[in-house]
């Protein structure tokens, strides 16, 4: 069975989350206030953690370079999991100075590779955004590939052949899929984060300390 596409992943997700909470708001039918009061602010957490996401990707750029510069100076103060996970997570997102993709994949994979103090939740959020940037990295990279034969060709002295002129326009119609892929990976992946985000709201949302 192929894998489930981020957004219809994160819908099931939602549906689930909708459901449990729904359960305990109406019915209370779980009855369980310690748990719910160790996981709201797990929850909320999250939710600031995504909002972040969302700000390093939208926000003016002096306020990005200060948000992740916040980051870091948070992961050297206290290098737990959860700030581990957050600076990896904020090297992912394109746009900043300090985006790093292959960093970014690289420590998500150590971080999960071994034991962690990360919840369900945040082991969800990593491998998501390792998966996607994981394919963004491969569509950057043949795209490098393939601008470079394209400007090759184009300040290329000799006279072309038919079949240059092909392969030219072969390569030109690619650049242009993978652009057009490209833009939709990344918007896939923010629009995912968003609804993780709105799912992280529905657990906050009965907790009057929020």
């Amino acid at each position: 069975m192929s894998e489930l596409p981020v957004l219809q992943r994160l819908t099931l997700l939602a549906a689930l989350l909708i459901c449990v909470v729904g359960c305990e708001t109406v019915g209370d039918v779980l009855k369980r206030p310690d748990a719910n009061r160790d996981d709201q602010p797990l929850a909320r957490a999250l939710d600031r953690q995504i909002d972040e996401l969302n700000r390093l990707g939208s926000a003016p750029f002096d306020e990005r370079i200060e948000l992740f510069r916040q980051i870091e100076l948070d992961y050297i103060d206290n290098p737990g999991d959860a700030n581990r996970l957050r600076l990896a997570l904020a090297k992912s997102v394109e746009g900043h100075p300090s985006t790093d993709l292959r960093s970014a994949v690289d420590e998500i994979a150590a971080l999960l590779g071994q034991s962690n103090t990360l919840s369900p939740t945040q082991i969800y959020l990593a491998s998501m955004t390792a998966r996607d940037v994981e394919s963004s990295i491969a569509l950057n990279n043949e795209l490098q590939q393939l601008r470079a034969r394209v400007n090759k060709f184009e300040q290329s002295s000799s006279a072309r052949t038919s079949r240059d002129d092909r392969l030219l326009r072969t390569a030109r119609a690619r650049v242009l899929e993978l652009e057009v892929q490209n833009a939709n990976l990344a918007e896939e992946l923010a629009q995912a984060r968003r609804q993780l985000d709105a799912i992280m709201s529905i657990e906050t949302s009965s907790d009057p300390g929020n």
